[in-house]
């Protein structure tokens, strides 16, 4: 039991760092330009990984939270609503223009975000997928 949970959790972590992987990298592809050549379009797609993986590593340990009893309840309780976390995080990212949270940097004409907005954003994402909770026979 214990060995499949651990399991469940690990692939629940690879899928939420590549849904977030896809989610910065379908954003770049909107957002960004050429500008600074072929290194920077390198690094761009480098830090795209590390970004994804900080997201999703912060999601599984801030998700052992979840594993206290009470906290753990409400979020078996709260199910698979709590992937509406992430649709909210992608519906910021994807209206940050019309909210006025992106703006046009003059130079490289890369439409950005705020940091902290576009990282909340991406846990926001993350965080559900790598920690959905589990229905038991025994809960209902």
């Amino acid at each position: 039991m214990v060995g499949s949970n651990i399991f469940r959790r690990v692939v629940q972590a690879i899928v939420g760092f590549a849904v977030g992987w896809l989610v910065i990298f379908v954003e770049s592809m909107l957002c960004e330009t050429a500008y600074g050549g072929p290194f920077t379009i390198l690094v761009s797609f480098v830090m795209k990984f590390f970004f994804a993986g900080l997201a999703t590593s912060a999601a599984f340990l801030i998700g052992l939270v979840l594993l206290t009893p009470g906290i753990r309840d409400f979020w078996r309780r709260l199910g698979f609503w709590s992937l509406l976390l992430s649709a909210a995080g992608v519906c910021v990212m994807v209206f940050a223009s019309k909210l006025g949270l992106r703006t046009v940097e003059p130079v490289s004409n890369y439409r950005m975000m705020p940091f902290w907005v576009w990282s909340i954003c991406l846990f926001s994402v993350v965080f559900p997928i790598v920690n959905l909770p589990i229905y038991h026979e025994t809960d209902a």
